[in-house]
């Protein structure tokens, strides 16, 4: 058995780096996995991978609208990772991400962006961007996932005026209730972690946040010392729904973003040598090895564990 087998795991920025890497090992320990990024050709390469030997497995819940499955399959081996090309700053294409998900056990925002520089260096646009993306992302995500239905299914009645005709009608696979179209995109979106009881949330933070101050990272550390906040809100706020909220804390980290940053310095080779100086372990951690954080935080092995911001920066912090 897997360590993670049955659950439904979404992440964010999975075509590369620690996003893939999570996809990967999230897979291999049986989780049906759903990986987004807005690189569509990096993205699909995920979809090659064969996933694990599952036998006969009941899929008696639709991840998306288009593969509904509601009867045993008999599979000697299926894909274990599906892909959408999915911006996480748009709020559009996030809601109608989240109505697409009929069932959701994980939720693991990974997106980010490293801005270099000290506040001086840092102009309006590139706080903006960073807060977005870094921060602002987090919320649309968890905020589209974490919704608790109202009390009863809504009913079908009068069309508002700003409703153009003909009406558009559906059956909802869950409840059976016979849903009028504008009402359908919110009752869907209804259906998730604290309608089941249980959720997952895992966002990606850093030791350079509130750990530890780190020269020319003045934005990037401010934004991941709010997702260390937003982590321990939601963590307070829904622990007697079911739901935690954790976070990865790590120090640097070999993937293709660090050597894109590390090539865009005026001297590449001068930036490696800052880069490892400040290892005390004489080395970076690899993205597998956060992957194997991300599997522990994932799995019912940390059912204990809400509300932490969970460093792996090989003693970076001490």
């Amino acid at each position: 058995m897997g360590r993670l087998d049955g659950k439904v795991i979404v992440l964010t920025a999975a075509a590369q780096g620690i996003g893939r890497a999570a996809a990967l090992a999230f897979a291999r320990e049986g989780a049906k996995v759903i990986a987004t990024d807005i690189n569509e050709s990096k993205l699909q390469e995920l979809e090659k991978y064969p996933g694990k030997q599952l036998g006969t497995l009941n899929l008696g819940f639709r991840v998306y609208k288009e593969l509904a499955v509601h009867e045993k399959h008999s599979v000697s081996q299926m894909h274990s990772i599906q892909t959408r090309v999915l911006d996480v700053t748009k709020k559009k294409q996030i809601d109608q991400f989240a109505n697409d998900i009929e069932r959701l056990d994980v939720l693991f925002n990974v997106a980010g962006f490293v801005h270099h520089g000290t506040i001086l260096d840092c102009e309006e646009k590139d706080w903006d961007f960073s807060m977005n993306l870094n921060v602002r992302s987090m919320y649309l995500m968890i905020k589209a996932f974490l919704p608790k239905p109202s009390s009863e299914c809504p009913q079908p009645g009068l069309v508002p005026s700003r409703h153009p005709s003909p009406l558009r009608w559906k059956i909802s696979a869950v409840t059976g209730c016979r849903l009028h179209q504008p009402l359908q995109s919110a009752w869907q979106l209804s259906r998730q972690m604290l309608a089941q009881k249980s959720g997952n949330i895992i966002n990606m933070s850093s030791v350079a946040s509130s750990i530890k101050g780190v020269v020319n990272r003045c934005v990037y550390s401010t934004t991941k010392a709010a997702v260390i906040g937003l982590t321990k809100s939601v963590a307070a706020d829904f622990i007697q729904q079911g739901i935690r909220c954790n976070c990865v804390c790590p120090g640097t980290v070999d993937t293709p973003s660090l050597q894109e940053r590390i090539q865009a310095r005026p001297n590449p080779e001068e930036a490696l040598s800052d880069f490892l100086k400040r290892q005390k372990t004489g080395r970076f951690a690899t993205a597998e090895e956060i992957a194997l954080l991300c599997v522990y935080l994932a799995s019912d092995e940390s059912a204990y564990v809400t509300g932490n911001p969970v460093i792996i920066d090989g003693g970076w912090s001490l």
